[in-house]
């Protein structure tokens, strides 16, 4: 099965520091939101794991979010509904309370860039959901009160605490 070129895999970097990893995360290709396919999203062995919207040049982090219970096929593509009172409309809904009209914040999220990074252990993820947060604070999820990790600990290690 051939991963798709904005996917990247846990067991590739696990071993890489809070820090380093950062910086891979600016350095991978993603693909604009509105043009990846059911076919993508369906493409991968590691059906789970946490998804990266990134938006501007150079590279903003707006979102972090995982996808444990449902796969990335089912996930991703609920941030995006049309419906303005739809139950996960998570983006359109963030970037309208930022002063955007509902349908103005759906065009802006579906021009958001997307990075996937699949993981098989839910717990791995869950953990790893949470030092992405505090550490890289996304414009629209960070944390109120954001936890300092150390920024020179490895994935794993990170995902072991």
């Amino acid at each position: 099965m051939t991963l798709p070129q904005f996917f990247l895999t846990y067991d590739a970097y696990s071993e890489q520091t809070l820090s380093a990893f950062e910086a891979t995360l600016q350095g991978a290709p993603t693909k604009v939101i509105s043009d990846v396919t059911i076919g993508d999203l369906c493409s991968m062995e590691y059906p789970n794991g946490l998804y990266f919207f990134f938006d501007g040049n150079p590279r903003k982090l707006q979102y972090v979010g995982k996808c444990t219970s449902r796969s990335f096929v089912e996930r991703v593509p609920a941030h995006f509904d049309q419906r303005e009172g739809a139950w996960f409309n998570t983006l359109p809904t963030k970037l309208a309370q930022k002063g955007h009209t509902y349908g103005e914040a759906l065009a802006k999220a579906l021009q958001f860039h997307v990075l996937l990074l699949g993981i098989r252990d839910a717990g791995v993820a869950k953990k790893l959901e949470r030092v992405f947060r505090h550490s890289y604070k996304p414009i629209l999820n960070t944390p109120k009160n954001p936890r300092p990790f150390d920024a020179n600990r490895s994935l794993a290690q990170l995902a072991d605490t």
